[in-house]
């Protein structure tokens, strides 16, 4: 048996392990480790697994257009080429900016106003396909291959 959290960095609670010891590091995937690191020293169970999910769980989402276009195909022209840009602008969509203008569900917002996280959020994921998720999202794909192989243990 394993335990896992999937929790979104973008406003972490300050209370987690070493959140504060955290902020002088200059990189938030640096910051995310460290707090990993603490929480999996505080909770001192093996089976435990924790992952934060470096800015939203939204960055994921623009892996691929693909369920974008499959679950809003009424998007206005120029939301489509706003979402081809955004995609292209980042191979690696976990890196899309985490500043509270640009994170990624306030992008979601701006392109798509009707978007409704808990069930529009798992519907494009769904679109898109893990393999493509996987493909270009290396942290979370380290989490997910990390489960993997602890399940097989």
């Amino acid at each position: 048996m394993i335990v896992t959290s999937l929790i979104n960095f973008y406003r972490l609670s300050t209370d987690f392990p070493n959140y504060r010891d955290s902020l002088i590091l200059p990189i938030a995937e640096m910051k995310i480790n460290m707090i990993e690191k603490a929480c999996s020293k505080d909770i001192d169970d093996n089976r435990f697994i924790p992952y934060i999910q470096l800015h939203e769980f939204e960055g994921l989402l623009f892996s691929s257009k693909k369920g974008f276009e499959q679950l809003f195909p009424d998007m206005a022209a120029s939301d489509r080429r706003n979402l081809t840009d955004i995609i292209d602008q980042y191979p690696n969509p976990e890196l899309i900016n985490d500043r509270p203008e640009f994170a990624p569900s306030v992008r979601l917002k701006k392109l798509i106003p009707k978007y409704d996280k808990p069930f529009d959020g798992n519907m494009i994921a769904l679109e898109n396909g893990i393999e493509v998720i996987l493909e270009k999202c290396p942290r979370f794909k380290n989490w997910v291959e990390t489960l993997i192989q602890r399940m097989t243990e």
